[in-house]
């Protein structure tokens, strides 16, 4: 369940940054009436890609998976950056969000198993996949 929460919040987060407003679909249509209002970014925010986050940070995923999967240092990642845009001028969420976010990044770094390359243009190197 933390992979599939982790994933519906990066997925809304993405949408959310794209367009501002998007349909907010929680469940199964239980018709062929596919018209879904859209529902305000906060409220996106607020009500699937905060709490969905949460959720999986209480998961015991591994901290760091070779394989591609979720892992805790994503979902931490992740976490970070939601928190740095919600308290930005997009949603204007309040200073106590930056502070959500810098918690979260210290842990990423504390935690460590993550690193950049040397050079920036080393990643287009096929070596380096």
């Amino acid at each position: 369940m933390a992979e599939a929460r982790t994933m519906r919040a990066l997925y809304y987060f993405y949408l959310v940054r794209m367009y501002g407003a998007v349909p907010k679909v929680t469940e199964t249509p239980k018709d062929l009436n596919l018209s879904v209002p859209r529902t305000s970014a906060k409220e996106i925010y607020d009500g699937i890609i905060i709490p969905d986050l949460l959720a999986a940070e209480k998961s015991t995923l591994p901290w760091k998976d070779p394989s591609g999967k979720v892992s805790m240092g994503a979902i931490k990642s992740l976490l970070a950056d939601v928190y740095l845009t919600y308290a930005g001028a997009a949603i204007n969420g309040g200073t106590q969000f930056y502070a959500e976010s810098a918690k979260r990044s210290l842990d990423v770094v504390q935690n460590g198993g993550y690193s950049l390359f040397p050079e920036y243009t080393d990643m287009n190197k096929p070596a380096n996949k």
